[in-house]
């Protein structure tokens, strides 16, 4: 890495290394901790060198001819675990080793991974098939240089996203896939992204512990399940102000067994600045209710649990095309990039991004006859 990858630059473009190197990967072969490393995200680190991680059989032979081809040098990391895999292949096959590949079209969330973790990816999104939820897997491929293009295509098409990544969680590949999508995709998702990884241990020998370590396709199925609001979920005391400590529950607003939705009125709860309505984020149905009223609990205790189940949350409505402004109202500013989905779900965007309250309300009074904004970008 210090002479190859650097060659073609210090050299003023006069000479190239023409190196392609194949090297295992991963755990899950009861191989202990010295011999289960994956670390193809380190070498993905060093410009100069382009590092590949085939997931089926037909990559794995495919990327060969054109690593080979390539001046300068290719880092090939198989994962371990596939050496067994077979598969029909036709006798020349040709794969691109600058673009990654959709190898399960979706809907509802996007699952992107690489190598060892694909077939896994692939078992999780059947099982999530059966949960009703419409699953797109994007196999990386190509680790450097990332397709970049394709991950916040996949984004924007789900609003939602899990990376499995069987290195470790720290300074992970995952990181740089989450951080590139929150650079280049934040106004798309309607959720946190979600990072599969191996557990920060050296992998264990015994069989049992080295399957807990490693991602699972009940693992990403967890995930999906969180991101997407299936799962169970704790309802907390939020945290209303820089300095509050502690709230008390005034009145619940629903009870055990409704409906609750993204932007539902669940609890008033009064603060020293008075009393405060508080909205859920996300949710289906409401579980149980841990916090009786008139009780005042620190910030972040659990107050209600909210249990999840039937198919993903609905998808927001496209954004109409902008209607004539009234004669005689004043334009509203616009405020966002993008154009946002619920108008709701843009308010509550701007006031936990510390939007001014005028700017907020401007949206809210937009609702008033006469005054329409179903479109709005920052400028």
């Amino acid at each position: 890495m210090n002479s190859a990858a650097t060659m073609r630059h210090m050299s003023g473009g006069q000479f190239s290394v023409p190196l392609v190197i194949r090297m295992a990967t991963g755990g899950g072969r009861q191989l202990a901790a010295q011999h289960s490393h994956s670390l193809e995200g380190w070498y993905a680190h060093i410009p100069g060198i382009r590092v590949l991680a085939p997931g089926t059989v037909e990559d794995a032979r495919g990327m060969l001819a054109p690593a080979l081809d390539d001046p300068d040098p290719v880092l090939i990391f198989e994962n371990a675990l596939l050496y067994n895999n077979t598969a029909e292949i036709a006798d020349t096959v040709s794969v691109d080793i600058d673009h990654a590949a959709v190898r399960r079209e979706g809907s509802d969330i996007s699952l992107v991974t690489y190598g060892g973790s694909l077939g896994k990816t692939l078992a999780a999104a059947e099982q999530l098939a059966k949960d009703g939820v419409s699953a797109e897997v994007l196999d990386l491929r190509v680790l450097r240089p990332l397709d970049e293009k394709a991950i916040l295509v996949t984004v924007a098409k789900t609003r939602r996203a899990v990376i499995v990544d069987e290195g470790w969680r720290s300074g992970s590949l995952a990181a740089e896939i989450v951080a590139r999508i929150v650079e280049g995709g934040f106004w798309n998702l309607d959720a946190p992204i979600a990072r599969v990884c191996s557990a920060e241990v050296p992998i264990p020998y015994a069989r049992h512990l080295e399957l807990a370590a490693l991602p699972s396709a009940e693992s990403i199925v967890a995930a999906a399940h969180a991101v997407l609001g299936l799962g169970m979920s704790t309802f907390r005391m939020p945290s209303l102000g820089a300095d509050m400590e502690a709230g008390t529950l005034v009145e619940w607003l629903k009870q055990p067994g409704e409906e609750v939705r993204h932007g539902d009125i669940i609890a008033v709860v009064e603060t020293e600045k008075g009393a405060i309505e508080v909205e859920v984020v996300r949710g289906r149905k409401l579980d149980k209710l841990l916090v009786e009223p008139g009780t005042k609990v620190p910030v972040g205790t659990p107050l209600a649990e909210i249990g999840g189940a039937g198919g993903p949350p609905p998808k927001a409505a496209p954004v109409p095309a902008p209607a004539q402004v009234a004669s005689g109202v004043e334009p509203v500013i616009p405020l966002l990039r993008q154009p946002c989905r619920p108008r709701k779900d843009c308010m509550l965007r701007l006031q936990r991004a510390g939007w001014p309250r005028n700017a907020v309300l401007t949206l809210r009074r937009s609702e008033q006859p006469g005054l329409q904004v179903p479109s709005c970008s920052k400028t």
